[in-house]
């Protein structure tokens, strides 16, 4: 069976071959992480099931609606409640769970673009940096700084450069190598 020409019901992109929902055999998605932000937003339950009823978000190119921009803000403040509340456990799933969500967060911030976009994809990646640093994966942690120092170059404001670069300088001093390493794969 051909590849669906379909695009992802999540960002809108039309690359490639497009993983089909399990369940409802309608929505597409490009990823597993454009699956995962569609459930959080809600294509799941009642909202999953076949033919018209599926609806498909717009296109990167196209700026988001008012009403989508709203309802994707809301997701996003929603979602870094949640990673908040499960890194407040203080246990290792905790940690797990909220890192999981905060790449979620990451997306809708992307989703969100400009420089808008860019101001909560520093925050969040920050944020996930930090998390992943007492996680004990400094790989990770140094890609998520690195990321979050790109975004705040992007969004233009000062103050999330600074965070940024503190984030930088925290991962920087406990592994010098993972930085550096990060460093590398951002080129």
């Amino acid at each position: 069976m051909a590849p669906a020409t379909t695009s992802c019901h999540t960002c809108g992109k039309s690359a490639g071959k497009l993983l089909l929902c399990g369940r409802c055999r309608n929505a597409r998605f490009c990823n597993r992480e454009c699956q995962r932000l569609s459930y959080q937003l809600g294509h799941r339950g009642a909202n999953c099931h076949p033919a018209a009823g599926v609806q498909q978000s717009a296109a990167p190119s196209q700026p988001p609606t008012p009403t989508d921009a709203a309802r994707l803000y809301q997701s996003y403040k929603d979602l870094i409640a949640e990673a908040k509340a499960a890194s407040d456990a203080n246990t290792r799933v905790g940690f797990l769970t909220a890192v999981d969500t905060f790449r979620a967060a990451g997306s809708v911030a992307d989703l969100i673009g400009g420089v808008h976009g860019a101001g909560l994809r520093a925050d969040t990646d920050q944020v996930l940096a930090d998390t992943l640093f007492r996680l004990g994966d400094l790989a990770a942690a140094a890609l998520a700084a690195r990321s979050s120092l790109r975004s705040a170059r992007a969004s233009g404001s000062r103050t999330m450069l600074v965070a940024a670069l503190q984030s930088c300088g925290m991962v920087a001093l406990s592994a010098p190598g993972e930085m550096a390493s990060a460093e590398r794969e951002s080129r």
